[in-house]
Order: structure tokens, then C-alpha cells, then sequence
């Protein structure tokens, strides 16, 4: 029996933490000059699961051929 590929699902958020009023708080919102360094990092982690399933593809192919071809059944 071959056995079926499937494919991981990836989400990626971005959050930065800032100092307000004495105390750290996590945001989701970015200024202007946070838009390069939030683009870098988004294009970093699309890279990241580029590879990761490019290698998911292949350790499945390479799994798929180390299976015996089937028997014929009896039926046959």
C-alpha cells in the first residue's frame, strides 16, 4: 500500500513586545520603521517552510520506496 503524503499546514504570526507605563506588553501592531524588520522575518519563516516541506516531499518519497511492491492477492 503507498502511503499518502500529507502536508503540514504552517501559520506564522508576528508580535513585538514594548515598554509601556513600567511594564512589558505584546503588540501586533508596527510603526513604519518596523516594516522592514517585520518583512524580513515574515520572508525568513516563508523560507523556513519552504525547506521544511520540501523535506517532508522527499523523506516521504524515500520512505514510499523502501516499502515492498505488494503482493498480488489470491484473487488474482
Amino acid at each position: 500500500m503507498r502511503k499518502l503524503f500529507r502536508e503540514r499546514c504552517y501559520e506564522v504570526s508576528i508580535k513585538k513586545n514594548v515598554f509601556d507605563k513600567g511594564e512589558f506588553k505584546s503588540v501586533s501592531s508596527f510603526g513604519r520603521d518596523d516594516l522592514p524588520v517585520a518583512r524580513h522575518l515574515l520572508e525568513q519563516a516563508w523560507v523556513s517552510i519552504i525547506d521544511l516541506e520540501a523535506k517532508a516531499r522527499k523523506d516521504s518519497k524515500e520512505s514510499s520506496n523502501d516499502e515492498p511492491p505488494e503482493e498480488p492477492s489470491e484473487d488474482e
